[in-house]
């Protein structure tokens, strides 16, 4: 089997050791995995691999020749761990205000390989812990035999373990992929503003995707009770005055939070 590889540059720091030990809790089974520091990922029947070579500075995705399709492959591997990213002034801000251990820093919060995976991930991951957000993409994966939008929309969902509400926004979502009203890969702000208008989707679930899926440094989900707990907070209140600091860089510093509690879906 032939195969190719893709270089991408990397901004140093990067945090990849980090990055993947993050990820570890939040994969597909069956779908994605890692192995002796690197992402292996399912994609269009066949498998590739995505590693980090520290002394060139690169990302290096490793594929079977036939995929030709170079320009998606870095797009997705660009929207999982942002390698372009320039984080030296935000590790430089929030090292002042938080505890950042020396291999954190240049850790970016990991988007995705697909965006509706994500967009499912985090709506079925509202008020649960990682573990029970990880139990539930498997059985939903068991059931319909893929997550993508036509899958989940037209399958039966009872009895999966999850509030019958959480289901019927998940169904709903992906029906709207489907029938392409709602289009994932538009600009962040257009995209939020539809999906705080579906039902079951409010602040907390755009703040989260803010964060992974539409980039925004600031984006802060204050009412989340893992991040509440971590930063020895006792309320949504208390947290984001405590946050104040944090600003313009929010984002990273849930991140850092939730790292190292692992209490974020």
């Amino acid at each position: 089997m032939n195969q190719s590889n893709i270089t991408i540059p990397v901004v140093a720091p990067f945090a990849w050791d980090v990055m993947l030990e993050y990820l570890q809790s939040r994969l597909i089974a069956d779908q994605e995995y890692i192995k002796n520091g690197c992402y292996y990922r399912q994609h269009l029947n066949t498998w590739l691999n995505i590693s980090f070579d520290a002394k060139q500075q690169v990302l290096m995705i490793h594929h079977d020749a036939h995929l030709v399709d170079h320009n998606d492959l870095i797009k997705r591997c660009q929207q999982l761990f942002a390698p372009e990213q320039e984080t030296t002034a935000i590790y430089h801000h929030l090292t002042q205000h938080l505890p950042i251990p020396s291999d954190f820093i240049g850790f970016r919060p990991l988007g995705s390989w697909d965006r509706f995976e994500l967009c499912i991930r985090t709506i079925i991951g509202q008020q649960v812990s990682v573990k029970a957000a990880q139990t539930l993409m498997q059985r939903l994966k068991d059931r319909c035999g893929a997550i993508n939008a036509t899958a989940i929309a037209n399958a039966q969902l009872d009895q999966m373990g999850m509030p019958g509400k959480r289901v019927q926004t998940m169904q709903y979502f992906a029906s709207q992929v489907e029938q392409k009203k709602l289009n994932l890969d538009q600009n962040w702000s257009q995209l939020r503003g539809q999906l705080l208008a579906l039902p079951g989707i409010g602040p907390w679930t755009c703040d989260y995707l803010g964060i992974r899926m539409g980039r925004d440094e600031d984006a802060f989900p204050a009412s989340d009770l893992g991040l509440i707990r971590s930063a020895g907070a006792e309320t949504t209140r208390e947290l984001l005055k405590q946050a104040e600091s944090w600003q313009p860089y929010r984002a990273y510093a849930a991140c850092y939070l939730w790292a190292g509690h692992q209490t974020q879906p």
